[in-house]
């Protein structure tokens, strides 16, 4: 199968009296292999079809969950029990162990591997000297690691219609730009451009310029694509975006081409020119892209489906390496980190489902959504407000009774401190509604929404309000959707909560399961007394109102989040790391 020749197909004929050779058994297993292995190439693709997560079990060891690939030509890799190992016995480590960078990213790649086994003696050879036979292959697979990237970079389920090529790679830097395969005349388009670096290269700058053919930006055929990292969030990884736009004349190809010669790279106070010279080929249709890329791929050929370079291994995660002296720490996992996996027909079913539904899925717990009119204030009879509006779930339990009250959680308004005006309205059943009444709901005789009183409890100190209930008839539901809007006017200001950054200590944190620990809100110095603590994950564990977090039964990477009650806009997040055990 190496060859990716899955035919001609021939299989056996039998009749009374014919003689079977070694050679009449390997054509039966050949005949039905390639004609499934060429359904699963064609019909399913590349990639993990189920499980094969990999997990970081300590700083040194990470686990392969059992799971189940298709590789590049059809065979079916299965991992049939969780595979625990140390990263730096795996094949191909000791290859970049000693590699003098600070910080290191390694790739996890599993390739079909079979090997014989059950060794018999051979009677054809019993006058011969003693050699041992194998009497069966046993199909299994091959995990290394590599710094390599796949041969076709970029994502498997975008492949088709996005092209991303390396534009430069070294120093502890990696540019890789993305641009799409087929565009629309007259619409838009983005070009992505991805920088990647170690934590030891320090301060990056570069640009080049890209010729257009069929494409323009404000009527230029000629782009400019400039970097400075002193303009970002301090990061390892950054996205430039450029939209371009398609011209007028549809059916043509065009083309994204980096001059030569246009290259320049600063690490540092050392600038460099770089020879650079990568061309993108674009389509310029007059389809909707769907349809472009649908009939391209029916017009290829058979054999450049089966010879596209998908590579011969799937990249299951790229592994975060630190180096520590001698030996390498795990910083971090990210699973399947180009897409390579599988879509079966379930998960299609589902997914079209989700993308065809009209409404969301109704929130299993009390919940609050919130929009932001904050950065842009609306002027109100020559004066400037700021306002924000959201919404959130009230559960009443089994219904609610005349007279009964009930109470949202604490919502942070994120206006700040100070004097809000709250505005409250009932919406229509639980769902998002296009109906909502605001002030008295008995007004209405065709019973819209049950007929209850809404009030807003505001703290000025905290930043805060809590939305309150009474029946004034029963209610026979279990959950109302609440919309506020809270306004304040931009003059009132509180001292010294602007322009301030939220930090949480610590921000990484290692514990063991079930174990609890103490986690502060600071802005510089000063520890918050007025914070509102959560967890991301739904299992990631509990944190009260102090910052006490208990860890769950279960070991992972879980996010605390923190928000300050007396300005919105401080917010931060921790991670801590849980296992069953820290040596």
């Amino acid at each position: 199968m190496k060859n990716l020749k899955y035919f001609p197909f021939e299989r056996n004929r039998y009749f009374y009296g014919k003689f079977l050779s070694v050679d009449d058994f390997e054509a039966e297993q050949r005949y039905m292999n390639d004609k499934r292995r060429m359904l699963n190439r064609f019909l399913h693709g590349v990639g993990v079809v189920c499980g094969m997560q990999v997990v970081e079990v300590d700083d040194y060891t990470i686990s392969l969950e059992a799971g189940m690939a298709l590789d590049f030509s059809g065979r079916e890799i299965v991992v049939a029990s969780p595979f625990v190992k140390r990263l730096s016995t795996i094949d191909g480590f000791s290859k970049y162990s000693v590699v003098g960078e600070d910080r290191q990213d390694l790739y996890l790649c599993i390739a079909y591997d079979e090997y014989m086994d059950e060794p018999v003696h051979n009677i054809t050879k019993a006058n011969e000297e003693q050699e041992e036979e194998f009497n069966k292959y046993v199909e299994g697979y091959h995990l290394f690691v590599t710094s390599e990237m796949p041969e076709a970079e970029g994502e498997q389920m975008t492949i088709a219609y996005e092209e991303t090529k390396t534009i430069y790679s070294g120093n502890g830097i990696k540019i890789r730009q993305k641009v799409p395969k087929y565009v629309r005349r007259n619409t838009e388009a983005e070009i992505e451009v991805f920088i990647e670096k170690t934590e030891s290269v320090k301060h990056v700058t570069c640009s080049y310029r890209l010729k257009l053919t069929g494409l323009e930006q404000k009527g230029s055929d000629c782009i400019t694509i400039s970097f400075d990292e002193n303009e970002f969030v301090l990061s390892n990884k950054y996205v430039i975006k450029s939209r371009v736009r398609a011209k007028t004349v549809a059916n043509m190809n065009g083309v994204v081409e980096i001059v030569p010669d246009s290259f320049t790279l600063s690490i540092g106070e050392v600038s460099r020119k770089e020879r650079v010279h990568e061309s993108f080929k674009v389509r310029i249709t007059d389809t909707e892209l769907s349809e472009t890329v649908l009939k391209n791929y029916y017009d290829c050929a058979m054999e450049d489906i089966l010879q596209y370079p998908y590579g011969h291994a799937i990249y299951l995660a790229r592994i975060h390496v630190i180096k520590a002296g001698d030996t390498y720490v795990i910083e971090e996992i990210e699973n399947l980190p180009f897409r390579q996996c599988v879509w079966n027909h379930t998960l299609s079913a589902v997914m079209e489902a989700i993308r065809l539904r009209k409404t969301p899925v109704i929130e299993a717990c009390s919940s609050e959504k919130q929009m932001d009119f904050a950065e842009k204030p609306v002027v109100v009879n020559g004066q400037e407000i700021q306002m924000k509006i959201g919404s959130t779930i009230i559960d009443l339990g089994i219904g609610g009774l005349v007279g009964q009250r009930f109470y949202s959680e604490e919502i942070v308004h994120g206006l700040g401190l100070g004097e809000v005006v709250i505005t409250l309205g009932l919406a229509k059943g639980i769902q998002e509604s296009n109906q909502v009444i605001y002030g008295s709901q008995g007004v209405f005789d065709d019973k819209i929404c049950p007929n209850i009183l809404m009030a807003a409890k505001v703290n000025m100190a905290k930043g805060s309000f809590v939305i309150g209930i009474k029946c004034l008839e029963q209610v026979e539901a279990k959950r109302l959707r609440v919309y506020w809007m809270a306004v304040k006017d931009k003059s009132v200001k509180a001292d010294g909560v602007k322009n301030r950054h939220l930090e949480i200590r610590p921000d990484i944190f290692n514990m063991k399961v079930r174990e609890s620990h103490y986690f502060e809100a600071v802005v510089g110095d000063e520890v918050l007394r007025y914070v509102k603590w959560s967890v991301k994950e739904a299992d990631g564990g509990t944190i009260d109102a102090n910052g006490c977090y208990t860890a769950p039964g279960q070991p992972g990477i879980y996010e605390i989040i923190a928000q300050s009650m007396e300005d919105g806009q401080l917010r931060a997040g921790a991670y801590v790391i849980v296992r069953e055990s820290i040596s």
